[in-house]
């Protein structure tokens, strides 16, 4: 979830630049699954309830 939100809060709060670092976030959902923490499902609602909140907070 923090690897999704924090790329959010930044392009918020600095530069849509910052959406770039979605290509992290995506890297580190992938070495999860590689590592066997977590499955697919589960990293895609992690990241998706990262940037869903890290929108709600900034939007409210």
């Amino acid at each position: 979830m923090a690897a999704s939100a924090i790329p959010a809060m930044l392009a918020a709060v600095h530069s849509p630049w910052w959406l770039l670092a979605y290509g992290l976030t995506l890297a580190v959902c992938w070495s999860r699954v590689a590592l066997t923490y977590h499955s697919v499902a589960q990293t895609a609602a992690g990241a998706s309830v990262g940037a869903t909140t890290a929108a709600a907070f900034l939007l409210t």
